[in-house]
């Protein structure tokens, strides 16, 4: 290639032997500038930041993939106990929990005061009749009741015939009264007294 003029610009390829311009070299020099790690997945990049006869290659290296999870490690020795921190607040009440196995009786407490009687409650329904019970012992002699009132007067009867006077019968004896058999009657009829 021919030089028509001299270009001293140390910075640029020099290719006129004719010309003095007192760079260290005149042939193209290539160096490393910075690198730089791009993210994961992207492509490789290099740029010159120099010019072409002193170039300064940039170069951006993407990341790799993470690779798989390893298997944990075992387990690291106990620390030494840290210090006490500050009481925090007190959290929110948690929800109530099922109820426990019912404990042994404890020991009998000292007998209270008497409580005052509460009103009576209303009257249950009668109960079933039991059975009958054995008849007891029998009890004094009742007083004798009033004399019922007067039936009505009878038809009269055939006058019969008048017949020979008897003798004289031997004196009769007093009359007795004897208490014979006292039956309970049902609840609520009257009293009967049977000869």
């Amino acid at each position: 290639m021919a030089c028509n003029t001299c270009n001293c610009n140390c910075n640029s390829c020099n290719n006129c032997n004719n010309c003095n311009c007192n760079c260290n070299s005149t042939a193209p020099s290539v160096a490393v500038g910075n690198t730089i790690t791009g993210a994961p997945g992207t492509r490789a990049l290099v740029t010159n930041s120099g010019t072409s006869c002193r170039a300064v290659l940039n170069f951006t290296i993407p990341a790799g993939m993470p690779g798989p999870m390893g298997p944990q490690g075992p387990t690291g020795a106990t620390g030494a106990t840290g210090a006490t921190g500050a009481v925090g607040p007190q959290g929110p009440a948690g929800p109530v929990g099922a109820t426990g196995a019912t404990g042994s009786v404890g020991p009998q407490g000292p007998k209270g005061d008497t409580g005052e009687t509460g009103p009576q409650g209303p009257a249950g329904p009668a109960g079933a009749t039991g059975a009958t019970g054995a008849i007891g012992p029998q009890g004094p002699k009742g007083d004798t009741g009033e004399t019922g009132p007067q039936g009505p007067v009878g038809p009269a009867g055939a006058t019969g015939a008048i017949g020979s006077q008897g003798p004289a019968g031997p004196a009769g004896a007093a009359a007795t009264v004897t208490v014979g058999t006292t039956t309970t009657g049902a609840p609520g009829t009257e009293a009967i007294v049977t000869n």
